[in-house]
């Protein structure tokens, strides 16, 4: 079974470390997802939007 993307430790990784350097100091990630929003006709021709990630953080 695949494994979700709420469980990517590689993921929850990396937006640490954005965060990081973004300059929040003491916010620890709480949960990281990968989105993709579609972009109505353009989906169904093949072209989908850039994936995003989405960071839950907390002190």
């Amino acid at each position: 079974m695949a494994e979700s993307s709420a469980d990517d430790a590689e993921l929850r990784h990396a937006c640490a470390q954005a965060v990081a350097s973004s300059g929040a100091r003491g916010e620890e990630v709480s949960s990281s997802i990968r989105v993709a929003k579609g972009r109505g006709i353009f989906e169904k021709l093949g072209r989908l939007a850039k994936p995003r990630v989405l960071a839950l953080t907390g002190k």
